[in-house]
């Protein structure tokens, strides 16, 4: 929440993370509108 204000329509984040027993996850995300 502290960076939404940093966030500009069409910029792109990408969330990953790691869990035990070699479980993985990751999202590409296009931001989608002006804060």
């Amino acid at each position: 929440n502290e960076y939404e204000s940093q966030l500009k329509k069409g910029d792109k984040l990408v969330f990953a993370a790691f869990g035990g027993g070699f479980t993985w996850g990751s999202i590409l995300l296009t931001w989608a509108y002006n804060s």
